[in-house]
């Protein structure tokens, strides 16, 4: 067995059916159906290790919280976001977001590049609000070359946060099912 294999076993005849009853269903199925998986799963793993208590919370199906405690303050590839500049970077997350944490974290990666627009917006806004200086002060590009880049910090933001919440499950699966 290559070590690939051991990583990524071969697939069992029950994962290659639910891979293909996925792929029937439109883009808005397979977001939502993302999400509902992710939080039936969220009902029996943590996901925030560091969080001992938080399958006894009263707040267990409030997702949206339960996520905002592994929310990256820093990821790979970042270039220009620095959230610290925003004041609060927890209440600036939590309004900057257009609908729930769960729409956007667990469900489908189509739409990432438009919440990173949406989230860029809000960003760039704040700081101009609150008088910091846009990392395109300093710079030698153009504003449309900061913007871009400011998106794919964001894009980059949101798949880091996903990881973490994935890999927050698979691991505590792996421990329950030794």
């Amino acid at each position: 067995m290559t070590k690939n294999e051991e990583r990524h076993p071969p697939l069992s005849p029950d994962e290659e059916r639910l891979l293909q009853l996925f792929r029937c269903l439109d883009k808005s199925g397979q977001h939502y159906t993302l999400i509902e998986i992710s939080h039936k799963l969220m009902d029996r793993y943590r996901i925030d290790p560091t969080w001992k208590e938080e399958m006894k919370s009263p707040d267990l199906k409030d997702y949206d919280s339960r996520l905002f405690y592994i929310w990256p303050g820093d990821w790979p590839d970042r270039n220009y976001i620095d959230l610290d500049n925003t004041g609060d970077p927890g209440a600036w997350l939590h309004d900057a977001f257009p609908e729930s944490l769960s729409y956007h974290i667990l469900g489908s990666t189509a739409g990432d590049l438009e919440t990173a627009e949406i989230l860029a917006e809000s960003y760039i806004s704040t700081l101009r609000e609150n008088g910091v200086d846009l990392p395109i002060d300093y710079a030698e590009e153009t504003e449309e070359q900061m913007e871009e880049g400011i998106r794919q910090d964001f894009v980059s933001f949101i798949s880091e946060w996903r990881r973490r919440a994935v890999s927050a499950i698979v691991s505590q699966a792996k421990q329950a099912h030794k």
